[in-house]
């Protein structure tokens, strides 16, 4: 019993001595101010809290890397603040993490707890937190009064808009990772394949903008706005015609960095969000089975074919419904297109009213589709302020990657 005892004393004495370890060993000095590794294993942590990875010591040691040029940023930005006494008071934290409580359903005063559970200190939270305000604070101050957005260029954006009308827009969402000097370039781009590799696997888009991206756009999650293709970068604007909806780019090399993207929606220009119009929907249903043979699918496919150039109009799906004693057919209801079924938008997304759609198989059968009214996509007019503030924000983000540019070229940071 006693040898067990020591043993068990032993291996707890060791556990401390190697946390206490941890504790005081050094990742790196930004300008005299040492991050630990403690810090970074909170916050890489934190980030797979946040993200929703699975904590492996893969994934660990992936983020390592990224985690630590974050805290080194963060530190720049602290450090730059104080400069100019711009000080975050607690209160301004406690609001924050109110407002996170909020959006991860988590009770009122218990996120420490939330965070304590899953092995992570609140420290780690509000330091992270108290950046993040401190460099939205000398932004504000020091770079914004520096951004004017003219009437003129208001007006051009408005006319570009008019012209384009009916065209394409796209809902896009960035991360941006700057490449300071030339031989940056590998090591950013590594990171930026690192994460595209991680959102591909499951990590959430905003989640992974808020801790790594290097844009204004971070603190909302990457959210870009809505854009058309010709007001990007050539680089980007070919990238993002090819991708699909909701799908992640690779790695995107633009001058001063690399970008990731998704299309979070698109539309017409001067029109609704696609996946906001409402369909008013009837359908005929041919039952299948899921396994059915390619002859008895080629079978309800040609007798579709011939219901669908039979039928003039929305008043006739009933009778034809009742004339197939089909139990699933008729009136769907009024239905956003954005919560149709994968397989089923395409084939309805532009039909017009007493339009149907060609045969839509699915694992219970083949379906016509017929639109009997549409809303939610008519003609809009130009948002002056949303112009505005899309012009000034894209020049402010401009601006606040350089001054972050800036302190990290003038810094004294040595990596351990």
């Amino acid at each position: 019993m006693m040898i067990r005892l020591f043993i068990a004393i032993s291996v707890m004495v060791l556990a401390t001595a190697a946390s206490a370890q941890n504790i005081q060993r050094i990742a790196a000095i930004v300008n005299d101010e040492v991050v630990s590794g403690f810090d970074v294993d909170q916050r890489v942590r934190l980030v797979m809290i946040s993200t929703g990875l699975q904590d492996t010591p893969e994934t660990r040691s992936r983020l390592r890397a990224q985690v630590l040029r974050t805290l080194i940023d963060e530190r720049l930005q602290v450090q730059e603040a104080t400069r100019l006494n711009i000080a975050v008071a607690d209160e301004e934290i406690d609001r924050a993490l109110r407002t996170i409580e909020r959006q991860n359903n988590i009770p009122e005063g218990r996120f420490g707890d939330f965070v304590s559970s899953r092995g992570v200190g609140l420290s780690a939270v509000t330091t992270q937190v108290k950046a993040a305000l401190a460099w939205q604070k000398l932004i504000r101050r020091t770079l914004q009064p520096r951004v004017t957005v003219s009437a003129e260029e208001i007006e051009a954006v408005v006319q570009r808009l008019e012209a384009s009308a009916g065209r394409t827009e796209l809902l896009l969402a960035e991360i941006f990772l700057s490449v300071d000097n030339p031989a940056q370039d590998g090591e950013v781009r590594r990171r930026a394949e690192n994460l595209v590799r991680q959102i591909r696997s499951g990590a959430r888009f905003p989640a992974v903008a808020r801790e790594f991206s290097q844009g204004v756009t971070a603190a909302v999650g990457g959210d870009m706005g809505w854009v058309q293709p010709e007001q990007l970068s050539q680089e980007l604007a070919e990238a993002v015609t090819a991708l699909r909806l909701r799908e992640i780019s690779d790695p995107i090399r633009v001058t001063g960095g690399y970008y990731i993207v998704t299309i979070r929606d698109q539309r017409q220009i001067l029109g609704g969000g696609a996946t906001d119009v409402e369909l008013d929907l009837k359908q005929i249903l041919l039952p299948l089975d899921a396994k059915a043979s390619p002859d008895e699918l080629e079978t309800q496919v040609n007798l579709a074919t011939a219901i669908r150039g039979a039928i003039g109009g929305c008043e006739d799906v009933e009778s034809v419904a009742a004339e197939l004693k089909s139990s699933e057919s008729g009136s769907l209801g009024k239905m956003r297109l954005g919560d149709l079924p994968v397989k089923v938008r395409p084939a309805v997304a532009d039909l017009k009213v007493g339009e149907i759609s060609e045969p839509v198989r699915t694992g219970v059968g083949v379906h016509l589709f017929m639109v009997c009214g549409r809303s939610g996509d008519e003609a809009a007019e130009p948002d002056t302020d949303a112009i505005r503030d899309d012009i000034g924000n894209r020049r402010l983000s401009m601006m606040a990657r350089r001054y972050l540019r800036d302190l990290r070229r003038d810094a004294v940071v040595e990596l351990r």
